[in-house]
């Protein structure tokens, strides 16, 4: 049990836009200026200081028993803020450009001491009817209200375990394509959907798997494997605002870990996740306000655990 912590995050932005300095330096109306094409960039720094009563190693091997498959062997703890002390949790660097009068494009890199990767990197329509629009690429997942949000966005130190439990440290984060369209009412109504890849191994997965020697053989399944539904909605009540939603995720679940090997388990399964979401944000003045924020998340997976020990003849279900 965990009695005692404290979390002290620090977060430095950095904002800049080039072609500020390059329309500086350029002579108005060049046919060499090439600043319309340079874009804008934002550089974020999350560092934290942290007090634990329990060692690291049992805190990040903390699991939540029904929603982590036991033989993932994967943490239910956030990867932020890991470590009692200073912890470098991420540099992130966001890049954003308008390409034309249809589309933008956007792109973040996530950057640490070991290793850099793209996090996100997708397009979106800008001029599409009827209140429609398009993003495609890899994108962090609507569902829900937190997953498409960065760290630094948080109003909280470490990502909520239920959402770690059911889609891990990154979040849901898949390549795919999402529609949106935007109702023409007097308050904000959206609703949305996305075909994802699903190759989340926390709930999804599409790796197939064969039983060696044996005649259990599940071929792997070709994406997209994952399908979300986005439903939202926006009001105030006089100093009150109110925003909710209610998501869905579908997909099918093969993953194999060690099972092919001789020694290890395998899945093979359907998954229902649902959501639903609630902010209130109460405005005291110009710049003061109380925010109350909530997600409920639940798990439904029906299928069959293969053991290179006992094979089961059934299914199961995982909360």
């Amino acid at each position: 049990m965990i009695r005692r912590a404290w979390f002290a995050p620090f977060m430095f932005v950095l904002l800049f836009r080039p072609d500020d300095f390059l329309h500086a330096q350029s002579k108005e109306g060049s046919p060499f200026d090439q600043s319309k094409f340079v874009p804008d960039i934002a550089f974020i720094l999350d560092i934290s200081g942290v007090a634990r009563d329990i060692p690291d190693q049992q805190y990040t091997a903390l699991t939540i028993p029904g929603f982590n498959f036991p033989f993932l062997n994967q943490p239910s703890t956030s990867g932020l803020n890991v470590k009692r002390g200073m912890n470098f949790n991420y540099g992130e660097l966001s890049l954003y450009s308008v390409v034309d009068p249809y589309f933008d494009l956007f792109a973040v890199l996530d950057l640490a001491p070991e290793s850099a990767g793209l996090a996100e990197a997708y397009f979106t329509t800008r001029k599409l009817p009827y209140g429609f629009q398009i993003k495609g690429g890899k994108f962090l997942s609507s569902f829900g209200r937190i997953n498409e949000q960065h760290e630094h966005f948080w109003d909280f130190a470490n990502r909520p375990l239920i959402a770690t439990a059911l889609f891990g440290e990154e979040g849901l984060n898949e390549t795919g394509v999402q529609v949106r369209w935007v109702a023409p009412t007097s308050f904000f109504l959206m609703a949305g959907a996305e075909a994802l890849n699903g190759l989340n191994d926390q709930s999804f997965g599409t790796m197939g798997f064969r039983e060696p020697g044996g005649s259990i053989a599940v071929k792997p399944v070709q994406g997209p494997n994952l399908y979300t539904g986005i439903i939202r909605a926006s009001f105030d009540i006089e100093e009150a605002s109110f925003l909710l939603g209610v998501s869905n995720a579908l997909g099918t679940t093969r993953n194999d870990q060690g099972f092919s090997g001789g020694k290890g388990n395998a899945v093979d399964a359907t998954t229902d996740i649902v959501g639903g979401d609630l902010t209130v944000k109460y405005s005291l003045d110009a710049i003061r306000f109380v925010s109350l924020q909530g997600e409920f998340m639940a798990r439904a997976m029906s299928g069959t655990e293969y053991s290179n020990d006992t094979v089961p003849t059934g299914g199961y279900r995982l909360g």
